[in-house]
């Protein structure tokens, strides 16, 4: 949580400020996934974030107008499903530079 929220501040954003941070815990129970998903849709949010692929689905499924990402851990970097970045973590975490084009 320590690095998620650096790197939010770094964005200009701090809860208590700007910003409210709800978590929701599915203990496993993936069968709750989609009523927790329609509850958050349900309430004025600009983003949902999913920390596992079946929960981002859940979201994905509840709503096409708010925008989600997928994390693997609080304490890594956020992506977004469809982003494609040359600097984007790779699965290990670190980040790769770009390789120049080549013909």
């Amino acid at each position: 949580m320590a690095s998620f929220r650096k790197g939010l501040g770094e964005i200009g954003l701090s809860e208590g400020r700007n910003l409210v941070i709800e978590f929701r815990w599915a203990e496993g129970r993936f069968d709750r996934l989609p009523a927790m998903a329609a509850e958050l849709v349900g309430r004025p949010v600009n983003l949902l974030l999913g920390q596992a692929p079946p929960a981002a689905l859940a979201a994905k499924a509840a709503t096409t107008s708010i925008p989600m990402g997928l994390c693997d851990s609080l304490n890594h970097d956020l992506r977004h499903p469809n982003s494609q970045s040359a600097n984007a973590p790779s699965s290990s975490g670190s980040k790769k530079p770009a390789k120049p084009a080549t013909k």
